[in-house]
């Protein structure tokens, strides 16, 4: 009976056993079929928010050539992050490109200006040169009205020629010798008025070609540097700062009242649209020695003080250039009224550094002039001479008066020929001042 009982008990906690486990387990399965309508619940809004970006039906094609790329960079990113990264390369290089296209815009900016400077300059060039053409135009005109004048002279010596003539023929029989002679001095008189209308033509040809110059170089548009450099420096300073010694002197090449603009010596030296250049002063050479000039200060900018050091800057002179001189007239250096020392003066000439000029003769023996000239050295100006006595008819007083004739034209000639070819002319004093003669 005591047996009996004891198997019942065991049926009974089998029985519980196995309730709770059947609760159990329909508990654990209750927790993981929420789980599994939790997890398919945020499936569904995954892949509801992924559409938003990405339609796997719509865009699966175009994302597997970002997906499967064999590039080694590529591997382990996504298709998003992959395009991400190239967007971002794309819009480097577009920048990139957008500062290449600022730079080109300021580059071509920057050339423009250049070019509309440069036109400047030109149209500056073209107007200097079309009004020197004016002036030798106007030149020109008075050659051709002297050259006019000239041959209503020889008309009237040929008809006064005829009217000698004539009278010679009717009063041959008492005055036939002095007739001759007077015939004679008309006669030179005529051949001179002849040369000196053939120079007028030959001066007139010159200018001719001085035109065409002027013509061609108006042509040819001239480029202008656009620095300079520096010819010299300031040694030292005295005066309160109205006088100055410079680093260059006569064996430089450098004459009396030579200017030359000043600028600090750190300062780029550049030329202004017209070609000029303009310092912080002006200084102008009163006195030179072999290899230093003294100068004084003959403008000066507010605050621009010339100090030891500066720098001087002159456009045209050029210390290795040769200057070309013409010499010509009576000269007296020691003032003692004695010979020509003509060929004293161009000894001084070759020892300065020089050059002479050859002498080039026309078809009459007279000098003449050539561009190529730098300076021309004129000795003391003829006076023209009292015209002999009508009744004077002596050959060589006739010849003497017509050789200082031909003297003073000649000199007058010079003079014209100098200012037609813009050569600066020179009278003996401003030549030893140069030379520096009388301080040997």
């Amino acid at each position: 009976m005591a047996r009996a009982r004891s198997n019942g008990g065991a049926y009974a906690w089998a029985l519980v056993v196995m309730g709770c486990g059947f609760v159990v387990t329909l508990l654990v399965a209750i927790i993981f079929y929420t789980k599994i309508k939790q997890a398919e619940q945020d499936a569904a809004d995954a892949e509801s928010e992924l559409a938003t970006y990405v339609n796997v039906g719509q865009d699966g094609p175009a994302l597997a050539n970002y997906v499967d790329r064999d590039d080694p960079g590529t591997q382990g990113l996504s298709a998003f992050r992959v395009m991400a990264e190239e967007l971002t390369h794309k819009e480097d290089v577009i920048a990139s490109l957008s500062n290449q296209i600022s730079t080109l815009q300021a580059a071509q900016a920057e050339a423009e200006d250049t070019i509309t400077q440069e036109r400047e300059t030109i149209a500056a060039r073209e107007a200097e040169l079309a009004r020197q053409k004016a002036q030798a135009d106007g030149t020109m005109q008075e050659i051709q009205d002297r050259a006019r004048q000239i041959e209503q002279q020889l008309a009237a010596v040929s008809a006064e020629r005829e009217q000698i003539q004539q009278t010679l023929q009717e009063t041959m029989s008492n005055a036939n010798a002095s007739a001759q002679n007077q015939i004679d001095a008309l006669n030179d008189q005529l051949e001179d008025l002849e040369s000196e209308l053939a120079d007028v033509l030959a001066n007139e040809r010159e200018q001719a070609d001085y035109i065409a110059y002027l013509e061609e170089q108006l042509r040819d548009k001239i480029e202008v540097p656009e620095v300079a450099r520096a010819d010299g420096e300031i040694l030292s300073v005295f005066n309160n700062g109205r006088q100055l010694f410079i680093n260059r002197g006569r064996r430089q090449g450098i004459m009396l009242g030579m200017t030359f603009e000043v600028f600090d010596s750190s300062d780029v030296i550049r030329l202004s649209d017209q070609g000029g250049i303009r310092g912080k002063a002006t200084i102008e050479v009163y006195d030179i020695q072999d290899d230093t000039a003294t100068c004084r200060v003959v403008r000066s900018t507010r605050g621009g003080q010339v100090t030891a050091s500066d720098a001087i800057v002159n456009l045209i002179y050029d210390p290795n250039k040769v200057f070309t001189f013409f010499v010509y007239g009576d000269f007296d250096i020691e003032f003692d009224g004695g010979e020509n020392d003509i060929g004293r003066i161009k000894s001084l000439v070759t020892e300065w550094g020089a050059e002479l000029a050859e002498l080039r003769l026309d078809e009459d023996g007279l000098p003449m002039l050539s561009p190529e000239i730098d300076f021309i050295v004129l000795g003391a100006q003829p006076v023209f001479p009292e015209e002999p006595d009508d009744n004077n008819f002596d050959p060589e007083v006739i010849q003497a008066w017509q050789a200082k004739v031909r003297e003073y034209e000649t000199y007058q000639l010079l003079l014209d020929d100098a200012k037609l070819l813009r050569i600066p002319v020179l009278n003996q004093n401003r030549f030893i001042d140069l030379v520096g003669y009388y301080e040997r």
